[in-house]
């Protein structure tokens, strides 16, 4: 019988109300989260410096 390799690559993250609200653990100390109203600017600008706008 073949070993199967272990599937490399991002794993998808269920998103559950209270993850929708208060974000989930990222890498290295980091918090991700949606976007809100008041991240607009911040959004603005960095979508102008990758030039994806």
């Amino acid at each position: 019988m073949a070993k199967r390799a272990a599937k490399k690559g991002p794993r998808s993250v269920r998103l559950s109300a209270d993850r929708l609200r208060a974000g989930w653990p990222g890498p290295v100390a980091t918090r991700v989260r949606l976007a809100q109203a008041q991240d607009t600017d911040a959004v603005d600008a960095l979508l102008d410096e990758a030039g994806d706008r």
